[in-house]
């Protein structure tokens, strides 16, 4: 099943940081190398993420979360999706849950996703990719991506990193 959240309220946290829990382990490393307890730097690091969902991503207005459920209704993989104007999208945080993967769960989420947004009219979708995330690429690719440069430019932040993919779909008839 597919679920949109247009706000925190429907945002399950613990199911939500389940699905993030590698991301957050690695992210955490970074953001808080003083913390040495492992635990504690991953729920300062989910703690920093549910903030910036709650006070900054649905305050910014026309932004979602989609979540793809399996047939026993766990949350299995998640994006965050903004739209910029009427037609442009931009996708980022495409992940799924650990022992879920390799199961097309991710594919399965853009595709049916991009299947709402079609209903809506003619859009273009923007993602990045990490030139090392050969999983995440294909998941795209498999989607209809196409490389759009062999750079990210991130539509929101408008800046530059060479170590990522643009990547675009384009829904425009």
């Amino acid at each position: 099943m597919l679920y949109q959240m247009k706000s925190y309220q429907a945002v399950d946290e613990r199911k939500l940081m389940d699905i993030y829990y590698e991301d957050n382990v690695v992210n955490s490393l970074s953001m808080f190398p003083d913390i040495k307890d492992k635990d504690l730097r991953i729920k300062k690091c989910e703690e920093d993420y549910l903030s910036y969902l709650k006070n900054e991503f649905f305050k910014i207005g026309n932004t979602s979360i989609w979540v793809l459920t399996n047939s026993d209704e766990v949350w299995v993989s998640a994006l965050r999706l903004y739209r910029i104007k009427n037609d442009v999208y931009y996708l980022e945080a495409l992940a799924t849950h650990p022992y879920y993967r390799k199961n097309g769960y991710a594919s399965k989420l853009i595709r049916d996703m991009i299947n709402v947004l079609k209903k809506e009219g003619d859009f273009r979708l923007f993602s990045c990719v990490n030139k090392q995330n050969l999983a995440s690429l294909r998941v795209h690719e498999k989607c209809g991506f196409v490389t759009d440069t062999d750079r990210e430019y991130n539509v929101i932040y408008s800046d530059i990193k060479e170590d990522d993919y643009s990547l675009k779909y384009d829904c425009r008839r």
